[in-house]
């Protein structure tokens, strides 16, 4: 799961501009587990703390709360720690 938040974050990065028009930062998630019965959903975990479910289909990314359909990784990366960031 570890090389696919690489390159999950990799193919998905994307330049965001702040209400003022200034550059904002890109969002980093690291890819912590998947659906149970569609492992087409990846639960990912934000810098931020937040969780978040990533649908490979068409992209998309939405808040969620963890529970018994994800298969998790026990011992995921921290995002902070994806492409030397600490």
């Amino acid at each position: 799961m570890r090389v696919v938040a690489s390159l999950l974050h990799a193919s998905h990065q994307r330049c965001l501009l702040s209400s003022d028009g200034g550059l904002a930062m890109t969002p980093v998630f690291s890819v912590i587990g998947e659906n149970r019965d569609d492992p087409d959903h990846l639960l990912l975990i934000g810098a931020d703390g937040q969780y978040y479910q990533y649908r490979l289909l068409d992209g998309t990314t939405t808040p969620t709360d963890p529970d018994d359909t994800w298969v998790i990784d026990p011992n995921p990366l921290p995002p902070e720690t994806l492409f030397g960031e600490t």
